[in-house]
């Protein structure tokens, strides 16, 4: 199913794989503490964003 405006991740915390949906514009801050308090988890934000290929 796809939502305009929502992108679907995967990422690997700690070895462990998980899914993260962000809305377009969310900020990384709002990001990093999301995934810090849904487990015991230590994210940072970047300070440069990642260009994908």
């Amino acid at each position: 199913m796809s939502v305009e405006g929502v992108e679907e991740a995967e990422v690997s915390l700690a070895g462990k794989s998980a899914r993260v949906v962000v809305r377009r514009g969310t900020s990384s801050d709002a990001i990093v503490e999301a995934i810090q308090a849904s487990g015991p988890y230590r994210a940072e934000r970047l300070p440069e964003p990642i260009e994908n290929d």
